[in-house]
C-alpha cells in the first residue's frame, strides 16, 4: 500500500475545505451534507470521514484556514513596504478591494448564516474565541509599530483601535447586505484615518499614488477562499 505523504493529507483538506465552502455558498450550511461535501470535492461519501469526522469539524478547519489567510496577509503587506504605515494602507487597500469583489455579497451571507453555529457549538466557539485573540494581536503589533514611529498620534491605544478596526469590519459586512448604498468602505477607512494618523505624516500612498499600482503588491485575497474572522 502506498504511504500517504503529509502533503497528500494537506492537499485533500485544503480540496475538502474549498469544497465545503462552495457547498455552503451555493446551499446554505444547514442545507449542505457531508455527502454534498464529498461530491463537490470529487470523493467517494466514505472517504471524506477519513480526514474530517463531522460537518463541524470541516467548519473548524475552515475557521484556522481562515485565520491562516488573515495573517499571512498582514505578514505579507508589512513585508512588502518600509514602514508600518504604509502596510495599514496596503491592507486598507485590500479590505477596499474585497468589498468590491463580485461574489463578496455570498462570503458575507455565508458568514452571517455560519455565527450562530459557532455560539451554538462550544468547541467551535472557543476557537472562533482563539482566532479572534490572535487577529487583535497581530493587528495591534504592527499599529504599535506605526505608533512607536510617530506615524499614529500618542493618545491612540494600540489594541483599542485594532478591535475598532475588527469590529467595523464584521459590521460593515453585514449592514452592507441590507444596504450597500449607504454604509460604504471608503468614507469609514478614510475617517479612520483622519481621527488616528499623525499631520505631518504621508499616509496615504495607495489612495495618493494610485490603486493600480499597488495592486501588484497586495498578498493574494479572493472571495473564492473561506473567510469567518
Amino acid at each position: 500500500m502506498a504511504k500517504v505523504t503529509a502533503a497528500h493529507v494537506e492537499a485533500r483538506t485544503n480540496q475538502i475545505i474549498l469544497a465545503a465552502w462552495e457547498c455552503f455558498a451555493r446551499k446554505g450550511y444547514y442545507q449542505t451534507t457531508m455527502a454534498d461535501i464529498a461530491r463537490e470535492a470529487g470523493l467517494s461519501a466514505g472517504a471524506i470521514y477519513r480526514y474530517f469526522v463531522s460537518k463541524e469539524a470541516v467548519l473548524k478547519a475552515i475557521s484556522e484556514h481562515s485565520l491562516e489567510r488573515d495573517l499571512n496577509l498582514m505578514e505579507r503587506a508589512r513585508a512588502s513596504e518600509d514602514e508600518p504605515i504604509a502596510a495599514l494602507e496596503l491592507l486598507s487597500l485590500a479590505m477596499r478591494l474585497l468589498f468590491k469583489e463580485p461574489g463578496f455579497e455570498t462570503l458575507a451571507r455565508v458568514q452571517v448564516e455560519l455565527r450562530p453555529e459557532f455560539l451554538r457549538d462550544e468547541e467551535l466557539k472557543q476557537s472562533m474565541k482563539r482566532n479572534l485573540r490572535v487577529m487583535l494581536a497581530a493587528s495591534t503589533a504592527l499599529i504599535s509599530e506605526a505608533k512607536s514611529k510617530g506615524q499614529i498620534k500618542p493618545n491612540v491605544d494600540p489594541e483599542a483601535l485594532a478591535m475598532l478596526a475588527m469590529c467595523f469590519n464584521e459590521g460593515l459586512r453585514q449592514f452592507r447586505l441590507f444596504d450597500p448604498q449607504t454604509f460604504k468602505v471608503e468614507p469609514l477607512i478614510d475617517l479612520l484615518r483622519e481621527l488616528v494618523s499623525q499631520p505631518h505624516v504621508e499616509s496615504m500612498p495607495v489612495a495618493v499614488r494610485g490603486a493600480n499600482r499597488s495592486r501588484a503588491r497586495l498578498p493574494n485575497s479572493s472571495v473564492s477562499e473561506p473567510i469567518t474572522t
